[in-house]
């Protein structure tokens, strides 16, 4: 895949997913046999799993006065609780497909939105305000849809990650969720 995986389909990264597997066996089996040779045992059985985030990039995302926004969403795991004053973060730049170079356009974080030309920092929105707007705009119904619907891919990832996730009824953790919307409010 290199440094270039923008428009790579599912085939090319399952490609990539077997070969890797295979040299990560190699590497195992050379793993092993220098830890018979050297009877070390600080290298462990397992050579560590690698992490990667495999997304989509969402060419119609919803827009508010013509700017990109994404959501930040707290969440904190003893069993589940979702935070309902996250917020929204907005480009300060107008939204378009024309010029994939400029990050400001397409990435709204805030550190990002601090290096524009224009000096503008892009702004927040409570979620309070947001949905306020999305109410005025969609209707009760379509909004409250659209929150069940960010809590489903909240509690589907924390699935994929339940066997990593701390097991303490003294303990929790906190994330951070960044969701972004697609112009038919899915999440």
């Amino acid at each position: 895949m290199g440094d270039s995986s923008y428009g790579c389909r599912l085939k090319e990264l399952t490609d990539w997913r077997t070969a890797r597997s295979l040299m990560e066996a190699n590497t195992k089996e050379v793993l092993s046999d220098w830890k018979t040779q050297r009877s070390h045992d600080s290298i462990g059985d397992q050579v560590p799993p690698d992490t990667h985030i495999v997304q989509r990039y969402i060419d119609n995302p919803y827009l508010i006065a013509g700017r990109k926004f994404d959501l930040r969403i707290y969440v904190l795991v003893t069993s589940v609780w979702i935070g309902r004053e996250g917020f929204a973060r907005l480009s300060n730049k107008q939204f378009s497909l024309s010029d994939l170079s400029d990050s400001r356009v397409h990435l709204t974080n805030s550190s990002i939105q601090l290096r524009s030309d224009s000096g503008g920092q892009g702004c927040k929105w409570s979620m309070r305000r947001l949905r306020e707007f999305l109410t005025a705009r969609h209707g009760a119904t379509t909004v409250e849809t659209l929150v069940q619907d960010i809590a489903r891919v909240v509690l589907t990832s924390l699935r994929c990650v339940q066997n990593v996730i701390i097991q303490d009824r003294h303990c929790f953790e906190l994330y951070g969720y960044d969701v972004l919307l697609d112009c038919n409010l899915k999440p």
